[in-house]
């Protein structure tokens, strides 16, 4: 009767074990799903800040992009009035090569 007892116990003992091990790879599974998830995260987190990042430089040069834009046509306005104030060929040459000096030295 102790011998069965003994073979019980055993067999308790290794069913135990085998459960043991079960959830240890169960769990196992658990923490590597999770560390998929953190990185699949990381990832997107990533991205979106480099998409962040792009639409503020996009801001910036749109922004430069229009103040330049107002630049030149307030010079464009400004050379017809003077074409159109000048009284003489003389001064519309005059105001056309200034208009020309000022674009081609960026003022």
């Amino acid at each position: 009767m102790l011998a069965k007892i003994k073979q019980y116990l055993g067999i308790i003992a290794g069913v135990f074990v085998a459960v043991l091990f079960a959830i240890l790879g169960i769990q196992r599974k658990k923490i590597s799903n999770q560390k998929e998830d953190i990185k699949e995260a990381k990832l997107e987190t990533k991205q979106a800040e480099q998409k962040a990042e792009v639409s503020e430089t996009k801001a910036e040069v749109v922004a430069a992009f229009s103040e330049t834009k107002e630049k030149i046509v307030e010079e464009k306005n400004k050379v017809k009035e003077e074409i159109q104030e000048a009284k003489t060929d003389e001064e519309i040459i005059n105001h056309v090569n200034d208009s020309i000096n000022r674009f081609n030295n960026g003022v």
